[in-house]
Formats: C-alpha cells, structure tokens, sequence
C-alpha cells in the first residue's frame, strides 16, 4: 500500500504544480476506492492534503514567479463562504446524496471547460472575488481546493487567460482549503495520520508540475484538465 501512497501522492503534486489546484481530482478517488474511507471522511481528509500540497504548489510558483498575488483575495472571499459548503456537506452526507452531487459537479465542470475557447483577458478583482465566494461553498461541499471551479469560471464567465486563471488560483487555494479543513477537522470528518503520509511525494510532485505549466500552450492545459475532471467525475457516480 506504501508505493500506492508514493504514487497517488507525486501525481497530486504534479497535478497541483501543473494547473494550480490542489490535486483532490488524484486523492480522493485514491482514498475513496484504494484506501476504502467513506465518502465524507475521503473527502475531509482529502481538504487537509490539499491545504498542504496547494501551499506547496504556491511555493513552487512563487519562485519560478507564475503567481498573480490578487488571488489572495479570491482565497479570503473564499474562505468566507465555507460555512455554506459545510453546512450543505452535513445534510448531504446524512441523506446519502454526497456521491452523485460531486460526481456530477465535476462532469459539469468537464463540459463547460472543454467547450470554451480559451480566454484573452487578465483577472480583475471583481471577477476573483465572485469567484472566490463560489470556489469556497465548492470546497466544502467536495472536499476539493476550489481551484477546479474557479478556473473554468474565470474562462469560461469572464474570457480569462487558463495561464492567467491559474496563477491567481494559486494563490487562492490554500486559503480556502486551509479554511474548510479547519471546519472538517472540528467535525471529526478528517484522518489527519492518512493526510501526512502523502506530503512528502506531493513536493516532489509539485516541482514537476510547476515546470509543466510554465512551458505549456494554455490551450493544451485546458484540453487536458477537462478531460481529466470527467474522467473522475464519471468514476465516482459510477462506483
């Protein structure tokens, strides 16, 4: 099981460095089907592990300057609205409605971001912060970063640039997913043992990544990244 760990933790690095997000789309799958957690304690352990491995990611990018440092206020908009995404979690848990709610967000996501052409325009505040408030209520509820919303409304609601959109992600992300792990450790819906296991493979991971980005077409991210998000998105409804 350690080289599985090994694995799923670097492609989540790579993941992360690559289209700044936290790398949920790899982990948690890996923990829903490989690791057999429940669907909601998959998805607040995951939230601990993308708090780490965005802040990385965040790191890498930094210093290789592919950051727009706005996205702090993405990620502080964010933050705010957790409680809602929390809150709708709870109730979605309990009823047995998790796994389809976030199998189909993330097919959603897929189309919408397949079928937009990429973007030509540079991110303004008021475009992050609505977007920020949206990517924190996503967070919650899926036990992801948010970057994979927040990306495709930047492109596919405001014409963003995907190379654009995803550097003020990064810095976005660990804010809000910092913030909505803190909510889904209070709850108990976190093993905190099964998250720190995977962060060493995820520097690695990230520093790839990083690299990927930066000499990439934005076109081919984007291409990429939506095929990846139906991908998943059709093997957690299914299974």
């Amino acid at each position: 099981m350690f080289y599985l760990i090994v694995i799923a933790g670097f492609l989540a690095g790579l993941l992360a460095g690559t289209f700044g997000v936290g790398g949920g789309a790899i982990t948690i799958p890996f923990l829903i089907f490989m690791l057999k957690l429940p669907l909601p304690i998959a998805i607040g352990t995951n939230l601990l592990i993308v708090s780490f491995n965005s802040f990385i990611a965040m790191l890498v990018h930094a210093s290789q300057k592919t950051t727009n440092w706005k996205g702090t206020l993405m990620g502080i908009s964010g933050a705010l609205t957790t409680v809602i995404g929390n809150f709708i979690f709870i109730r979605l848990a309990n009823a047995g409605l998790l796994k389809y709610v976030v199998g189909s967000v993330f097919v959603i996501l897929s189309f919408l971001l397949w079928f937009k052409v990429d973007g030509y325009r540079e991110p303004t505040l008021k475009m992050l912060i609505i977007t920020g408030a949206l990517m924190g209520i996503y967070s919650a509820l899926v036990g992801k970063g948010g970057a994979s919303l927040a990306i495709p409304l930047l492109i596919a609601l405001f014409n963003v640039r995907t190379k654009d959109a995803i550097k003020a992600t990064v810095t976005a992300t660990p804010i809000v997913a910092g913030t909505a792990a803190l909510e889904k450790l209070l709850y108990g819906f976190c093993s905190v043992s099964v998250a720190l296991s995977f962060i060493p493979f995820m520097v690695l991971g990230s520093f790839l990544g990083a690299k990927i980005m930066k000499r990439s077409p934005s076109n081919t991210l984007k291409m990429a990244y939506s095929a990846f998000l139906f991908f998943i998105g059709i093997s957690i409804i299914l299974f």
